[in-house]
């Protein structure tokens, strides 16, 4: 790993903390500048949106957009610069590390605007496949394909770029646990279990997913100083 691509990869690797971290401060949020909604429809959703405050919801979800993005220059920062037999499990990574990306920012992309914006304008009809807020819409499918599926092959992948050293290590552990935690939110998610969506979704993205960018973080800071 060349100098350059060190000092990027852990810019991006602060990038990601801070959006992932305010991401969780803007979830935490909602339950108390708020009423959380319930799904029942999308009438009532835009009637839920008119008469609670939405900032933190919005915000949220542009944060795990610039986190995607964020994630996918950390991974491509990873090129294996003197390990040719590395190549090809490094395009894997940064292959489905892009598709992660394009299907969870669709998804945010459309809940922050032309959803957003039709519930504002009462234009509502049709809008339940494009909303989050009703977990089984086409719209979510798309994002739970990103998180459970892309965001775990790219893991896997990434764990295999990673050194033998005790940080390596490290890093490699918190890839597959990632990785695992991700495909067993897909098992939720296809049998539609709240209590393991909320589990692997929830708190194991969450402790997993931070643990990953600060291992990360600390992998590229260390190749800064070894130059």
């Amino acid at each position: 790993m060349n100098t350059t691509n060190a000092k990027l990869g852990f810019s991006m690797s602060i990038v990601s903390l801070f959006s992932f971290i305010a991401y969780t401060f803007c979830f935490a949020a909602i339950l108390f500048v708020g009423e959380p909604f319930t799904w029942t429809n999308i009438h009532d959703l835009a009637v839920h949106e008119a008469g609670n405050p939405i900032l933190f919801k919005y915000l949220g979800m542009g944060c795990m957009i610039l986190f995607s993005c964020a994630f996918v220059v950390m991974v491509a920062c990873m090129h294996p610069s003197k390990r040719k037999e590395r190549t090809s499990v490094f395009y894997v990574a940064l292959s489905f590390a892009v598709a992660f990306c394009i299907t969870i920012s669709i998804n945010y992309f459309v809940q922050l605007s032309a959803t957003r914006l039709q519930l504002m304008t009462g234009a509502a009809e049709g809008l339940t496949q494009f909303t989050q807020s009703f977990s089984i819409s086409a719209i979510n499918a798309i994002n739970m394909l990103g998180w459970t599926l892309f965001y775990a092959i790219a893991s896997v992948a990434l764990s295999f770029l990673f050194d033998t050293t005790k940080l390596g290590r490290t890093a490699k552990f918190f890839c597959l646990a990632n990785a695992a935690m991700m495909l067993a939110g897909l098992v939720g998610y296809l049998l539609n279990s709240f209590s393991i969506l909320l589990i692997t979704m929830n708190l194991g993205l969450g402790a997993t997913g931070i643990a990953l960018i600060i291992t990360m973080g600390l992998f590229f800071r260390k190749a800064i100083h070894s130059k």
